[in-house]
């Protein structure tokens, strides 16, 4: 009878890599934030052609998040990004003794983020910003990585946090 047990469990076990190993991939280049779009409460027609602006430049991707440059409260804050197996920044920076707030958002499917040396470990699900704190009390190079498991490269899913 337990063997039977045993069977069904790992049975289940592998359909569920099976599904989780087949979900489509999101799109390469997801807009994370759409500006808003206003619509006018009593739009009128225009019956005149309506020439575009030619002292407007094309505007460049946004840059990647840095902490803000006058932390509130004395905490650096940084925006994360967690894709396609790729935390955006893959590297942040902070001086020992900093009180670090990342905001972390999954873009895609779920993911997870954990760093051992200051007992992080958080469940990120898609669209869903996810709020770690911690006081960066050790000096060093500390891996991050994806906990929950996101696809086919989801061992390569890592990033640093750098204290000095």
């Amino acid at each position: 009878m337990k063997k039977f047990r045993y069977a069904i469990l790992l049975l289940s076990i592998l359909i569920l890599l099976a599904v989780s190993c087949t979900r489509q991939e999101a799109p390469q280049n997801p807009v994370s934030n759409p500006a808003p779009v206003e619509t006018p409460t009593n739009p009128q027609p225009s019956l005149t052609p309506q020439a575009a602006p030619q002292d407007n430049p094309p505007q460049s991707p946004e840059p990647i998040p840095q902490p803000s440059a006058a932390p509130s409260n004395g905490v650096k804050e940084f925006k994360v990004e967690a894709k396609s197996w790729e935390f955006l920044p893959d590297t942040i920076e902070v001086k020992k003794g900093d009180k670090v707030r990342l905001l972390v958002t999954s873009l895609d499917v779920p993911h997870g983020l954990s760093i051992p040396e200051y007992g992080i470990n958080e469940r990120l699900d898609p669209g869903k910003t996810v709020t770690v704190e911690f006081t960066a009390d050790k000096t060093g190079s500390f891996t991050a990585f994806c906990s929950v498991f996101c696809g086919a490269g989801h061992s390569k899913m890592g990033g640093q946090i750098v204290v000095t």
